[in-house]
């Protein structure tokens, strides 16, 4: 392909401006009022002569779908985003969460990487590809949604079900992977799949009644053995087809050969990799509430929990409660499940992935791309549950500390890294939808 004089000081600019301006935009999820920001976003679409179109399914809900047409020779890519954000506590921010401050080549602001940094990479691939004219053999979708950050049923889940039409792509590019600086090593993490989701409730039944006179089990007692069984236990590893392949090309790296699932801790021990890699490799469960009782001097007849789960590929309903039993042990309690989302995954051999690899690892010659199995949930699940191939990957470059603000205090993203990932993503959708 041709070479391009870009005038990446004056894209960097642009986008430190819109990225700014955008965190101002107070879209905490609750209760999201997304509208605000998609129509700043819509207005910038518009000014660069392209259009747009707002699909609200509640008040407020609003989401922007932009497209850019292809040859048609190929199927479409989408460029997905969400503008809704979680809570952020100004007490225990250095700067205010919703002030877009730009300090010392840093953006500050609640959304900085999650994700409102990435909406504006797509949003400037999108305007720079029209700018200049380049001829696209696939169809170019930019989506920006709602409510993310409680389950997509505002956002994604709704135009998935009642707006296919609109958004209907043979690929998709997404959250949930970014590449992380370790020492002198990066690795660029594509997420090309998620774990499922699940709330399992607890219950312990006993006999109740006064204090001072504890007759018979006690429920609070009950179910405090078992969450501290399911506190200690630990699922065994079991390898989905992401991570084998993960574990292949970081053996192949660390000139080992194919590595064992048992030799991620290891590896995470010995600073070689981030420690949220270990949630890769296995279910995870977590007790996040417990509800029991009502009075001080009252043992309550009933006390229940819920577990969190986050599940492997293929795991099903009756499999995850089979496994809570087995970290039971004998405690009796009874077990409900009360939401279920299975996992998803798309294939790691595909031309899109191998576009994101050579693409990434010629602009960074030391870095190394992976497919890994993200341990939460995104709006990609929703796309692959149509068949869609779903990859999650902002393409910059964090350290740990940068990363450990994402649903904390003090997020922030440099401007050098939202240069970065414009770049980097803008050449990866020249490579795949560009026209020969």
């Amino acid at each position: 392909m041709q070479s391009l004089n870009l005038d990446w000081a004056a894209i960097r600019e642009e986008a430190t401006n819109i990225l700014s301006r955008l965190i101002q935009f107070d879209t905490t999820n609750p209760p999201g009022n997304e509208r605000p920001a998609a129509d700043y976003l819509l207005s910038l679409l518009e000014q660069a002569g392209l259009r747009g179109e707002i699909l609200e399914p509640a008040p407020g809900r609003a989401n922007l779908v932009a497209r850019l047409r292809g040859s048609g020779e190929a199927g479409p890519l989408l460029l997905l985003g969400h503008t809704d954000v979680v809570y952020a506590d100004p007490a225990v921010w250095q700067r205010p969460p919703f002030s877009g401050l730009v300090e010392d080549g840093v953006i500050w602001g609640r959304g900085a990487i999650d994700m409102k940094s990435m909406v504006v990479m797509e949003l400037m691939t999108m305007i720079l590809y029209h700018r200049l004219g380049l001829p696209l053999k696939r169809d170019l979708i930019f989506l920006a949604v709602a409510d993310e950050e409680a389950l997509g049923r505002f956002g994604a889940g709704w135009l998935v079900d009642h707006h296919w039409d609109k958004i209907a792509a043979e690929y998709v590019i997404n959250e949930g992977g970014e590449g992380i600086r370790i020492g002198e090593r990066i690795l660029y993490l594509v997420a090309t799949g998620e774990k499922g989701y699940a709330d399992l409730r607890l219950t312990a039944t006993g006999r109740g009644g006064h204090s001072s006179r504890p007759e018979g089990p006690n429920p609070i007692v009950t179910l405090a053995r078992g969450l501290a069984r399911i506190g200690e236990y630990r699922s065994p590893p079991a390898p989905t087809p992401t991570m084998e392949r993960f574990l292949q090309k970081l053996g192949q790296r660390l000139g080992t050969g194919p590595l064992m699932a048992g030799m991620v801790d290891d590896l995470i021990a010995q600073g070689i990799l981030p420690s949220f890699l270990k949630y890769t490799l296995r279910n995870v469960f977590s007790p996040t509430v417990v509800r029991a009782g009502q009075k001080n001097n009252v043992i309550p007849p009933r006390a229940e929990a819920n577990v969190n789960c986050r599940l492997l590929p293929g795991v099903g309903q009756a499999d995850i409660v089979n496994e809570l039993q087995t970290a039971l042990g004998e405690e009796n309690l009874g077990i409900e499940v009360s939401e279920f989302n299975p996992a998803s995954e798309s294939p790691t051999h595909t031309p899109l992935f191998d576009v994101i690899e050579r693409s990434l690892e010629r602009a960074e010659p030391d870095s190394l791309v992976l497919p890994f199995l993200m341990p939460a949930a995104t709006d990609s699940r929703f796309f692959r549950a149509r068949g869609v191939t779903a990859y999650g990957l902002t393409p910059v470059i964090l350290n740990l500390d940068e990363y450990g603000t994402v649903h904390s205090a003090d997020e922030r993203i440099s401007v050098e890294n939202l240069e970065r990932g414009t770049r980097r993503l803008f050449e990866i959708v020249r490579q795949f939808c560009g026209a020969q």
